[in-house]
């Protein structure tokens, strides 16, 4: 799943005027000669897609290039096409429901995470950007019950920590953000400033 190009997504968050824009610290800049790679692998995944314009793989392979290229309208539209003809494929549904997040398309998002965890209830990232998307729907109990989720499965999973006391601060609950907030400060200083500001 982690394979996915992406592990945490471009995000409008708006939580109690934390409003930021995660503006694509985990993607990376690619120069010229990458660009024309990517656009000589378009052409490529066309040409394969011409031949055999249901195959599956093709469209996944080709939506992950566009993925790479930050053309997420596009992505999506190949992993739709890729589940049109392999509705099974779980991979298609996350990296879909990654792509859905940077779009903004929060409320389909959750919905393609949620098909992940029927089949992997143990995916922590699934439970994450689920809750991230539904932190930027304001369903904040259900992001909150998300984030634990994640930290169940695995109680060193960071930036859960980091957003659950975001949460938890929005519904008045300031000693669990503190606490969240303590448990990931020494990896992320985001939380640092947070416990700074708010746990004195």
């Amino acid at each position: 799943m982690k394979h996915a190009l992406l592990s945490v997504l471009l995000l409008l968050l708006t939580c109690a005027g934390y409003a930021q824009s995660l503006v694509a610290n985990n993607f990376e800049f690619i120069n010229e000669s990458s660009v024309a790679e990517y656009k000589k692998a378009i052409q490529e995944f066309a040409a394969m897609l011409k031949a055999n314009p249901k195959d599956a793989a093709t469209y996944s392979n080709r939506a992950a290039v566009y993925m790479e290229l930050n053309n997420f309208k596009a992505a999506i539209a190949d992993y739709n096409l890729a589940l049109k003809y392999n509705p099974t494929d779980v991979n298609a549904y996350y990296n879909r429901g990654l792509a859905k997040i940077v779009a903004g398309d929060f409320m389909s998002a959750a919905a393609d995470m949620s098909e992940v965890i029927k089949v992997k209830p143990q995916d922590t990232d699934a439970y994450f950007n689920r809750a991230l998307a539904k932190m930027n729907l304001h369903h904040t109990k259900a992001a909150l019950q998300d984030f634990n989720s994640v930290l169940k499965l695995d109680a060193h999973y960071i930036e859960a920590y980091y957003y659950r006391g975001l949460m938890k601060l929005q519904t008045k609950d300031n000693k669990g953000a503190c606490q969240d907030w303590q448990q990931a400060a020494a990896f992320d200083s985001r939380a640092s400033k947070l416990l700074n500001k708010h746990c004195k």
